[in-house]
């Protein structure tokens, strides 16, 4: 983009400044008159700087975060609104989960290995940990479980509720229960309280 901006200015110099019949060396009001108009026309802009990020909800607000989210999303599914749901999983996988357990997912050590007998019952029945399986590896898997979830609640409001009510619900408690092992394993490794 510099480079244009550059050839552009040079064309315009070089246009503004050599004559069109004959080699003048004097400068004349009217190429004074074309540089004073051209100048501002090829300045650079000044660079835009991004906004802030909001800092990531700690690990102890995302189970409360989560289910004040999806609380709507079960009176949706009880009414049978598919239209809300597919609206709400479409920018929830950005908005709800890459914004806050993306982050917090990042902070967790990578270099040492589960150990399954420090996490919960309820995280346990939730994901098996796999052998030599480092916390930050184990709360991305639970974070992709989330998305793939709420592709599962998409697709089940795009069949209009083939399945029932119980389907959607079944979506929505699962998701509840990946965010709840997330945030113990965040609780356990990542320095966070847990709460239960």
């Amino acid at each position: 983009m510099m480079a244009i901006s550059v050839l552009l200015q040079l064309l315009v110099l070089l246009v503004v400044l050599s004559p069109c019949n004959s080699f003048n060396p004097f400068i004349s009001r009217r190429s004074i008159i074309k540089s004073a108009i051209a100048a501002p026309l090829f300045t650079p802009l000044a660079s835009q700087a991004k906004e802030p990020r909001p800092p990531p909800l700690p690990f102890e607000d995302l189970k409360d975060y989560f289910h004040n989210e999806l609380e709507p999303v079960r009176a949706w599914v009880e009414k049978g609104d598919m239209e809300s749901i597919k609206e709400f999983t479409k920018g929830f996988d950005i908005e709800g989960r890459k914004r806050t357990m993306i982050p917090l997912y990042k902070t967790l050590p990578s270099e040492m290995p589960v150990d399954g007998k420090l996490l919960s019952p309820e995280t346990l029945r939730v994901v098996r940990v796999a052998k030599d399986e480092s916390p930050k590896d184990l709360a991305l898997r639970l974070s992709n479980g989330v998305t793939w979830d709420l592709i599962g609640l998409s697709k089940w409001a795009r069949a209009d509720g083939a399945g029932g009510v119980d389907e959607g619900m079944k979506w929505l408690d699962t998701i509840e229960g990946e965010v709840a092992a997330f945030v113990d394993v965040g609780a356990v490794y990542g320095g966070g309280e847990k709460k239960m």
